[in-house]
């Protein structure tokens, strides 16, 4: 039977090897099943669809009146300070603007440019599909929903891992090693959902694989990285940006962005 809170082993390993002595462990609780209304669902396509096709009065409509900012750091150096700070409450017709203002600097671009800019970051942010009770947003139904982890525990574990919070990567569902025939690193070990593991810098020339770091300490396991982004990719990086929705007069529409900045 699986148990709510999942183990993961973690080794004190160099990043990029695969040689590993002593182990600790920590605990991920397990996301929480809930049902997401399937009008928010069509929302976030709808809106995706839009800002990729450069569509912006039909993106603004999926806007609330008002969208909240939040912001975090991109890389923070522990969990503990590892939280998304309201930075202010943006009109619809300013979001896609002040997005862009992330990634651009306003005054050396036109304004087309900017908005092109604006509507390609906000394309990025609406990719991901899966959508849920987020614990980085208080509980928020966001899209990249992501649980949380003991921050002393975790803290503990990078330290002996010597990583950096951004190498750490969430598996988005249950899954045992690739069964593709000459997958390198082969290793009967499986992940659940919601279990953080530890990524590594191994490609052997290929990346068509992602490289985590194993669990008993020996070669690293390697597993198939899906290119395209119509389907859920099998790992989540912890450090995440999302999109947020709630209703208003009602109606559902994205209420909220957490953004991830230097």
């Amino acid at each position: 039977m699986r148990l709510t809170i999942l183990i993961v082993l973690l080794l004190p390993l160099f990043v990029g090897l695969a040689k590993a002595g002593e182990y600790s462990e920590f605990y991920v609780e397990a996301a929480k099943p809930v049902a997401v209304d399937p009008a928010v669902n069509v929302l976030r396509k709808t809106a995706f669809d839009a800002a990729r096709r450069g569509g912006l009065a039909i993106l603004q409509s999926a806007f609330a009146d008002k969208v909240t900012i939040y912001a975090a750091n991109i890389d923070p150096s522990n969990m503990e300070n590892d939280k998304f700070k309201l930075v202010e409450k943006v009109a619809r017709e300013k979001v896609v603007a002040r997005i862009a203002e992330q990634v651009v600097t306003a005054d050396e671009v036109s304004k087309k440019q900017l908005m092109r800019s604006g509507l390609f970051a906000v394309a990025g942010l609406l990719r991901d599909p899966e959508i849920g009770a987020n614990g980085k947003m208080d509980g928020m139904i966001c899209n990249r929903p992501v649980n949380l982890p003991n921050p002393k525990e975790f803290k503990a574990a990078r330290t002996a891992t010597k990583s950096r919070l951004a190498e750490w990567v969430v598996a988005k569902q249950d899954m045992g090693p690739s069964d593709i025939a000459g997958a390198p690193g082969q290793y009967p070990t499986k992940f659940y959902k919601d279990q953080m593991v530890l990524q590594t810098n191994e490609t052997h020339g290929d990346n068509r694989w992602t490289s985590i770091a194993a669990l008993n300490g020996g070669d690293s396991l390697f597993y198939q990285h899906p290119q395209s982004f119509s389907i859920a990719p099998f790992f989540a990086r912890y450090v995440a940006q999302h999109v947020c929705f709630g209703k208003e007069n009602g109606r559902w529409k994205i209420t909220a962005i957490a953004l991830r900045v230097q």
